[in-house]
């Protein structure tokens, strides 16, 4: 196994033993926790945010500026 998939194997593991997590950060990435229940049971998967200066929002998504800036500011303490 290599590092990366060790590495997102224990974050998975992570995210599903605390299911009040959302967000993970490691390493300076920040990664949502995506959880689906079916009926093989309940799955967690990770999807890697992308970088702040590459953050986009589409035209149907209302956030409140008070949210960008404390994500911005979460990132930037990251790095």
């Amino acid at each position: 196994m290599s590092a990366k998939d060790f590495q997102m194997q224990t974050l998975r593991n992570i995210a599903a033993t605390v299911p009040s997590l959302d967000f993970l950060a490691y390493n300076g990435k920040l990664y949502v926790v995506m959880r689906s229940h079916g009926d093989k049971g309940s799955t967690v998967e990770l999807k890697e945010l992308p970088a702040n200066s590459k953050l986009e929002y589409g035209s149907g998504v209302d956030v409140v500026s008070e949210d960008i800036a404390w994500l911005q500011q979460d990132v930037s303490m990251e790095e």
